[in-house]
């Protein structure tokens, strides 16, 4: 399933593969959650796969 499947998929109350994640946040929202988890890495503060 594609990601653009998988956004309609759920807005159309079907089940998706896997629930659509969106990675748009604000410019400074990154910077702060990867101060507060104390990692350089943003993947450590999803704690998912990122494609």
């Amino acid at each position: 399933m594609t990601s653009r499947e998988r956004v309609f998929a759920a807005l159309n109350h079907r089940q998706p593969d896997r629930v659509p994640a969106d990675a748009m946040l604000e410019t400074t929202t990154p910077k702060t959650l990867m101060n507060y988890f104390h990692t350089n890495n943003m993947q450590d503060v999803y704690d998912v796969s990122i494609r």
